[in-house]
């Protein structure tokens, strides 16, 4: 058993950036090609070889006479002054070699040894990795015992491969499965199983075919039709190297233990002569299952136990390695990590502008603009510097009587040509938006509100708005706790279970195969319990609070909730001590399994032999038309409810379908199915009504400070047991006046609202109920479908900046997936 201490990378890039650790971590979850260019000067090599090793050395509080390094390569001449520099040095021909030479080392001489391997082809990267064995990482007198494990190599094995194609595939699939038997392991108990080849006979997918084989030898094909292994590559680089691609593999495999995520597969397996249907037939009840994009890791447990084998194969050699987060030899677990530099590295940054006068704030976007082409910086530490001396703040900001503020304006940028662009479009229509008072933004995202900031306002109001779980969307929030890992500590406090929590199976559906025929059913397998799209809209909103207030700084003064969005505000503003047992009650309660969902058996009792067990007997309906229309009607058709108003043009009925569909042609309007078949919002609901009090019931926090309104009673409600449980059975069982609701709001003097969950419909009806009220409203979401997280939540800072909100930039420009280690005392002898 081997624990990896210490991770780095240095690939030279072809747009001049120097790709470490964190930058080729982002370049692996997101899929990324990583576009190199040649070094072949054997100095410019030596320099990344030195800044390497300094890297994880300092890291470790180690220097070089501490640790014994091992090259992963064939003996080269261009790194002999390098290695010079070490007291041992040792080249292996195989990762497996060395893996066995560093666990020698270890345990002799309890030193720990820096495994290395240089890209011998262009010598345009080199890779390293510091290991220990479990020995000489716990000796509590050695500076090991310090540093951060960030996973554990638990196993390694290694053939050599034939040249016949047959015959080396036969060879790689027993190879897999007797290392399976070999290490206690099954596929029920490994959690990935990661590919990468160089120089190989066979293309990803023929070696991902091998893998999926292991289900089928000696006959011994899986009984389990869940898909709890995910099969997966490496595809960020190219090389024809080996012995480097192996070593970048291993990195990459404890990448993904460390960084708790599953890497996405851009491959085909079922493209092969065989006819398609009739292998995917063979493989629907295989185990395995691939993802289209990277996403978070989410447990099942706390302290759950991961396992990843990563299969390499060479030209002539097939290479196996266990990763896992915990120590085989006594089960030992690594303490999660709540770190890294994952936001830092996306690409698209704020670049902030303040100034008193629109005069001085064209200045200064010439002044940027100009300082643009005398830079020798990279875009991100041009950003950063900026964000850090405040270049553009115009230096003055002195104000007269007149003037009791500024203006702020917020470009969003990826590059130097981009921001000029963006400048261009700023000096030329935000002299005119602010002459009028209103806003100017571009699509990309850049914004500024067109109004004077108020210097040193003590707080600002901010509401947080909470939809209902019909918005709920298959990948959903795929990349929230990569970009904000500390938001892992909040939901294990909130549930013991993030799998079932985050509804894991349902939001990122397990397939074999990536297709464009599953997204539909997977919304509608997603839909189709309430029980559980109401635990994840819980889940989620309470994530993305989260991040607002713990991660942005940015706290509200007042909150609602639209439908089973009021559960979702109450859970995630940290009124209830246990919200885990709130999980626990949905799952078990007959109201949202039984009565009003699922087989909705409340109907049976309601209409009796009507519903005649058809399973498409309610629907919810969408339709553009006014209540008082509607209410002249709704009469004629006795399974027909009107359940929320929406805003004063707009409304949802639900009911028998047939009824339903009539009504809108009647009126002469489109009814647009939401495919939510829950009977809720109507007094057919209301048999649920003593079930519900009981059901959220539970014990809360006293103190908030942010006012909770509720379409119960349309006023906040006070924070106690039977007022929360009291509010929500009302809100769950009557007819919902979102536009009251949201006036009521308004009338406190709120301004900005940001929608807490999945889409912009809130906001969106939020702006058209406000739009006659005098005095400028502001609506956000943080969460939509065709935005990716970081770009949708990076808008919503942008605004924010801009309106005067003091968020916290920092995580967008620092940050690192390095730990730091704490530096052992040394003795000291006294006389």
């Amino acid at each position: 058993m081997l624990a990896v201490l210490g991770i780095e990378v240095n690939i030279s890039s072809n747009s001049n950036e120097q790709i470490a650790i964190d930058t080729f971590d982002y370049y692996l979850y997101q899929g990324l090609k990583i576009d190199t260019r040649p070094e072949p000067r054997a100095d410019k090599l030596i320099s990344a070889l030195n800044v390497l090793s300094d890297k994880l050395l300092a890291n470790n509080h180690l220097n070089r006479s501490q640790v014994k390094v091992v090259i992963c390569n064939a003996k080269n001449d261009n790194i002999q002054s390098f290695t010079n520099t070490f007291s041992d040095v040792l080249y292996c021909e195989s990762l497996s070699d060395a893996l066995n030479f560093c666990s020698q080392v270890s345990v002799e001489q309890s030193k720990a040894t820096i495994l290395m391997s240089v890209d011998g082809r262009d010598l345009n990267a080199c890779a390293a990795i510091l290991i220990s064995t479990q020995h000489a990482f716990q000796d509590v007198n050695s500076q090991l015992s310090q540093c951060h494990c960030y996973a554990y190599i638990n196993a390694q094995s290694i053939v050599n491969s034939a040249f016949d194609a047959t015959a080396k595939s036969q060879l790689i699939e027993q190879h897999i499965y007797d290392f399976f038997v070999r290490n206690s392991s099954n596929y029920e108990q490994i959690e990935s199983i990661i590919i990468n080849q160089s120089m190989s006979s066979i293309s990803a997918d023929e070696h991902a075919q091998h893998c999926l084989s292991l289900s089928y030898i000696d006959g011994q094909q899986s009984a389990s039709t869940d898909k709890c292994t995910l099969l997966t590559s490496i595809d960020c680089y190219d090389s024809e190297d080996a012995d480097f691609m192996a070593l970048l593999s291993l990195i990459s495999t404890v990448l993904c233990v460390d960084q708790q995520y599953r890497l996405g597969y851009c491959g085909d397996l079922l493209s092969r002569s065989e006819p398609t249907d009739s292998i995917a037939e063979k493989c629907a009840d295989l185990p395995y299952y691939l993802l289209s994009e990277s996403t978070s890791y989410l447990p099942q447990c706390a302290n759950q136990i991961r396992q990843l084998v990563l299969s390499f194969v060479a030209e002539h050699s097939h290479q196996l390695v266990l990763v896992s987060n915990s120590d085989s030899s006594n089960n030992k677990q690594i303490e999660p990590n709540y770190n890294n530099g994952f936001l830092a590295q996306q690409k698209m940054k704020p670049i902030i502008f303040k100034s008193t006068s629109v005069q001085q704030l064209i200045e200064a976007l010439h002044c940027c603009e100009q300082s643009i082409s005398r830079t020798a910086q990279s875009f991100t530490q041009f950003s950063e510097n900026h964000l850090r001396h405040g270049h553009f703040k115009h230096q003055s900001l002195q104000f007269n009587q007149n003037q009791q503020g500024y203006y702020c304006l917020v470009l969003l940028a990826d590059c130097f040509e981009q921001l000029i662009a963006q400048i261009v479009l700023a000096c030329n229509g935000l002299p005119k938006a602010i002459s009028n008072k209103q806003v100017w933004k571009t699509p990309l995202g850049s914004y500024c509100s067109g109004h004077l900031v108020e210097e040193n306002q003590y707080k600002k109001p901010l509401s947080f708005v909470y939809p209902g779980v019909g918005a709920l969307y298959v990948n959903m929030g795929k990349d929230l706790l990569r970009l904000f890992p500390h938001s892992h500590q909040a939901l294990n406090l909130m549930s013991s279970d993030l799998s079932r929590s985050l509804q894991d199976l349902l939001i990122t559906p397990r397939h074999l195969k990536v297709s464009d025929e599953h997204p539909l059913q997977d919304q509608q397998n997603l839909r189709r319990s309430l029980a559980n799209i109401a635990e994840a809209g819980v889940s989620y909103a309470y994530l993305l609070t989260h991040i607002f207030q713990c991660g942005l700084s940015l706290n509200a003064s007042s909150a609602a909730g639209y439908s089973m969005g009021e559960v979702s505000m109450f859970a995630a503003l940290g009124c209830w001590k246990n919200p885990d047992l709130l999980s626990e009650r949905l799952r078990q309660s007959p109201i949202f399994t039984e009565q009003l969902a699922g087989p909705l058996k409340r109907l049976d009792l309601a209409w009796g032999e009507a519903k005649n067990g058809n399973e498409n007997a309610w629907e919810s309906f969408h339709i553009k038309v006014g209540l008082m229309q509607v209410n002249a009607i709704i009469a004629e058709y006795p399974r027909v409810y009107i359940t929320i108003r929406n805003t004063p043009e707009s409304l949802v009925i639900a009911g028998e379908p047939k009824q339903c569909l009539a009504l809108a042609k009647q009126l002469g309007v489109r009814a647009i199915a939401l495919n939510v078949p829950n009977i809720i919002h109507c007094e057919l609901s209301r048999s649920e009504y003593q079930r519900m009090q009981s059901m959220y019931s539970l014990p809360v926090q006293q103190k908030l400070a942010c006012q909770l309104f509720s379409t119960s009673c349309y006023l906040p409600v006070p924070i106690t047991e039977k007022a929360i449980a009291v509010s929500i059975s009302k809100c769950l069982t009557e007819f919902v006046d979102f536009p009251r609701l949201i006036k009521n709001i308004y009338a406190t003097g709120e301004r900005v609202f940001i929608e807490m969950g999945a889409g912009k419909s809130l906001s969106t009806w939020i702006e058209r109920i406000l739009k006659s009220n005098q005095g400028s409203v502001t609506c956000l979401s943080v969460n939509q479908k065709n935005l990716d997280d970081y770009t949708a939540i990076l808008k919503t800072v942008a605004t924010l900046v801009s309106l005067g909100y003091p968020v916290n930039l920092q995580p967008f420009y620092n940050g690192t997936l390095v730990r730091p280690v704490n530096k052992i005392a040394e003795s000291v002898l006294v006389s």
